[in-house]
């Protein structure tokens, strides 16, 4: 079993990003990813460490599947604690017969023997719902798939240029010498929500790999005096990640030309990208949103009009950030996340009284 899998190396990076390229994720809008110039910059992304796992094809010994499993810091319980990540699950149709799936999960539970994590992390979109009947089957051979709260990614139109709304002196970057309140923003939020990334200090000045090609100058800070009310980072990933349109349901289809005559944002034709922006570093101090709106407020103003088409925004489903983002947003997909694990090993599962937070630009 285990000759038909193995971990990717640098020499593989040409076979990873014609992969993602070839696998698009399905929906009414077919998306896949891809990472040029090089898959490694893009694995670096919100993680202390990667694996990828690759699947050769019994027939001809090609490549036909990879995933991802990533170590990344997490508040888990109000608490800093390693967890894992499961992502970029994706296989050719030569991947998808058999049982790939059970002895790729198979191959996994060996790797997860060096006791890094207790449990991994993963999310599928509920659009996606043949991969998540597969996934939470239960079937012999795969771990528990064990939900744990809904996740709403937002797009916020940013074609069209925005009127002003006057300077509010409240906002500015953290480049502005707000680095310590943000980042303590930052983690009274993350310990007060499950699974949210721990930032550092090193880490938003580009110190470390953690958040390749960000720039602290684009982290929005709403501050009283030298104290952070709530943060908002803006990271442009094109230079590493881009999103491709594969193809449309037959309705989008239909509707396309209508769409695109009278709409800010156009759909792309299939093999266009979508311009995306990611919302990172989310956070407000207290129940107050209202910083927050301020930011969002101003991140739209200073962002639309510049090349880009959406700002992703992701929240938990019922966040206190959630009604300020879905009345700015325009389009709106939720997904479930889910903790993987393996029964027999009797691990303590996260509490589920904290609301959930994932920073969907490291997702």
């Amino acid at each position: 079993m285990a000759s038909h899998f193995r971990l990717a190396t640098p020499e593989d990076d040409d076979t990873l990003r014609w992969l993602l390229a070839s696998i698009s994720m399905e929906g009414s809008i077919a998306l896949c990813t891809r990472q040029e110039p090089s898959y490694f910059i893009a694995e670096q992304a919100g993680n202390r460490s990667s694996q990828t796992m690759l699947y050769r094809g019994t027939e001809n010994g090609q490549i036909v599947g990879l995933a991802r499993r990533s170590i990344r810091d997490a508040y888990v319980d109000g608490n800093v604690r390693s967890v894992g990540y499961l992502s970029l699950l994706r296989g050719l149709p030569a991947a998808r017969k058999g049982t790939g799936l059970a002895r790729g999960f198979s191959y996994l539970h060996q790797l997860h023997a060096d006791g890094q994590v207790p449990y991994y992390l993963t999310h599928i979109l509920d659009e996606n719902a043949v991969a998540q009947r597969v996934l939470t089957s239960g079937r012999a051979g795969l771990p528990v798939f064990e939900p744990v709260g809904q996740v709403a990614t937002y797009l916020v139109a940013l074609r069209r240029k925005r009127r002003p709304r006057g300077l509010d002196m409240s906002i500015a970057s953290v480049g502005h010498g707000l680095l310590p309140a943000a980042t303590e923003c930052l983690r009274a939020w993350g310990t007060s929500h499950q699974f949210a990334p721990v930032y550092e200090d090193k880490d938003l000045a580009g110190e470390t790999g953690l958040l390749p090609s960000f720039s602290c100058e684009n982290l929005y800070v709403y501050a009283d005096g030298k104290t952070a009310l709530a943060t908002l980072g803006v990271w442009d990933q094109r230079a590493f990640k881009q999103m491709v349109v594969a193809g449309y349901s037959p309705a989008i289809r239909l509707l396309r030309p209508i769409v695109n005559a009278f709409a800010q944002v156009k759909y792309p034709a299939v093999g266009g990208e979508v311009r995306m922006l990611y919302a990172a570093m989310l956070s407000v101090r207290d129940v107050n949103a209202e910083p927050f709106c301020a930011l969002l407020a101003r991140v739209c103003e200073d962002w639309s009009g510049r090349g880009y088409d959406y700002l992703a925004i992701g929240v938990g489903k019922g966040s206190l950030l959630e009604p300020s983002v879905a009345r700015t947003a325009q389009r709106c997909f939720t997904s479930t996340a889910y903790v993987v694990h393996w029964p027999e090993e009797r691990v303590v599962l996260p509490q589920r009284t904290l609301p959930l937070h994932l920073e969907i630009a490291t997702l």
